[in-house]
């Protein structure tokens, strides 16, 4: 579930958009859920549209940083 908003206070820029990824699914410890879930902040554009970082950690994997964002073929099919 994408769409409920964070408090931009807690991310520290009041001027740039965030967002919080939620689940419904029961099955929390999966590493893909738990990669995904959490708080985003826009970083920046990519093929003129916004991307996110996650602001928390991943539990046992601190040095991985996520991202969303728009991709399409413009870099080549391999890309996509």
């Amino acid at each position: 579930r994408a769409g409920a908003a964070s408090s931009q206070a807690a991310v520290g820029k009041a001027d740039r958009a965030s967002f919080r990824v939620g689940t419904n699914s029961t099955k929390k410890d999966e590493m893909g859920i738990e990669t995904l879930v959490g708080d985003y902040v826009e970083r920046g554009e990519n093929h003129e549209r916004r991307y996110y970082q996650k602001m928390q950690f991943i539990p046992g994997h601190e040095d991985i940083k996520v991202f969303l964002y728009y991709w399409d073929d413009r870099d080549g099919a391999e890309f996509c």
